[in-house]
């Protein structure tokens, strides 16, 4: 397999709900289609929904997969603000780095 996978395996899903269950449900239907996802963790509506998508995320851990985590650089009324995300991210996930 090259570098970026070949056929379907070189699709980027995105993964975008408004709660974590739903999230989570689209990250499992998605893995046997593709290893690439964004997570737009914008459209989750709440810290609350951010922190239990998370914290199945860091429990999930799928094998082998390439995680892109996502934030509108928008302000949206509600949107969480970056930096709590990004420490919300590097509470679950310790090696997580902000490109």
């Amino acid at each position: 397999m090259g570098l970026f996978g070949t056929g379907l395996q070189r699709i980027c899903a995105v993964v975008a709900a408004p709660s974590a269950v739903e999230m989570a449900r689209l990250v499992r239907a998605a893995l046997p289609q593709t290893r690439t996802l964004e997570l737009r963790l914008d459209w989750l509506t709440s810290d609350s929904e951010r922190a239990q998508f998370l914290a199945w995320l860091s429990k999930y851990k799928p094998p082998s997969a390439t995680l892109v985590a996502k934030l509108d650089s928008v302000a949206k009324p509600g949107a969480i603000p970056k930096l709590a995300c990004l420490r919300l991210l590097a509470k679950c996930f310790p090696k997580c780095e902000e490109a």
